[in-house]
């Protein structure tokens, strides 16, 4: 049967709003809901275990200095001139291990430079084996809200099916999962003027706190399509979600890291004017595939027909006490070797700037 020949599904849709709570009492009407197709729905939805891991705090990092105290165990490039480190040299005195030298070529042991509370370069010093030596220093801390790799998670308990048959559409979804991993996927389809499926938990009880963190994190095996993830931070059935679009690699494994103030505040794929996201107090998590991005702009990756997202983890995340990178680079032009990294850093204009960034 063509895709513009299919047909409306009522059951699907009453199933999808029982399962969520929107019409409660029809949880209960077991006679009727038997008939409804699917069995990927819970009758007694309370009584299913969850697979929220409790969140435990990032440690605060303690970056900041008073002005007369230099951070301990600074790491400057020797390509620093000498006396462009005189001033920062008299504040140390009291502290005379305080300022290491380093080759850029031979840079200190990991070991060493985990006891650093900053790192001075100029950005000549910036190389690729540079960036390869001190990147475990930046490395995020994950924390998982949803681990699929225990192989105790029960999806169906948590996440439900969220299609456009809510909207008069006819596109179908699943979430599955093996124990290693959970798997969302279906067939999108526009007719009916349709064009999205999705995934969602139910309301979180009580909502999760992430605001020890700096965004979300995703571990996921896509299809080369641009999926969304949304966060809700209301528990009602229809309101304002916090939504950031992410494109996948066919058939790679990628760790998507999006911060918490580039989600965009959206209802029913309409962005609106809302203060950024709140991250003290998350209701529900949401996967999207949509043919649309936002305010009737197009998805540019896609296609209508068979998707597949794999998912490994998805949670929080934020960093440990990293130590502070300061590059001095005299024009400040973007560095693609740092732009592509993770890292947050501050470039400075000249040794007499970055000298003060460290004083302060």
């Amino acid at each position: 049967m063509g895709q513009q020949n299919r047909t409306w599904n009522l059951g699907r849709f009453i199933q999808t709003l029982t399962y969520y709570e929107v019409i409660p009492f029809l949880k209960y009407w077991n006679g009727f809901k038997n008939g409804l197709g699917q069995a990927n729905f819970r009758d007694n939805p309370r009584d299913n275990p969850t697979v929220m891991i409790p969140l435990n705090p990032i440690a605060e990092p303690t970056m900041s200095h008073p002005s007369t105290h230099l951070p301990q165990q600074i790491f400057v490039a020797d390509s620093i001139p000498a006396e462009a480190l005189q001033r920062l040299t008299e504040q140390a005195a009291e502290q005379p291990h305080a300022i290491q030298r380093f080759s850029a070529n031979v840079p200190p042991p990991i070991a060493t430079l985990q006891q650093a509370s900053a790192i001075l370069l100029n950005f000549n010093d910036v190389t690729p084996a540079l960036l390869q030596a001190i990147a475990p220093l930046f490395e995020p801390v994950h924390q998982p809200v949803f681990d699929f790799r225990q192989s105790a998670t029960d999806l169906q308990a948590v996440w439900g099916v969220l299609d456009d048959v809510v909207m008069g559409g006819v596109s179908e979804s699943r979430i599955s999962g093996d124990g290693a991993i959970a798997e969302f996927s279906g067939n999108v389809s526009t007719a009916n003027s349709g064009g999205f499926a999705s995934v969602r938990t139910r309301n979180f009880d009580p909502p999760i706190d992430l605001s020890a963190y700096e965004g979300i994190f995703l571990k996921v095996k896509g299809d080369g399509k641009r999926y969304k993830v949304m966060l809700r931070p209301e528990s009602c059935w229809d309101g304002v979600a916090y939504c950031h679009s992410f494109d996948t690699m066919a058939a790679q494994w990628i760790t998507v890291y999006i911060p918490f103030d580039q989600f965009i505040p959206v209802v029913r794929a309409k962005t609106i004017a809302m203060e950024a996201l709140n991250p003290k107090a998350i209701c529900a998590f949401q996967l999207m595939l949509s043919k649309f991005e936002y305010d009737g702009a197009l998805n540019p990756h896609f296609l209508p027909g068979y998707f597949r997202l794999q998912v490994e983890a998805m949670g929080g995340y934020g960093r440990s006490h990293s130590p502070q990178l300061i590059v001095i680079s005299p024009d400040l032009q973007p560095s693609p070797l740092l732009e592509q990294q993770q890292w947050a850093y501050q470039k400075v204009r000249s040794e007499e700037d970055a000298i003060a960034s460290l004083s302060h």
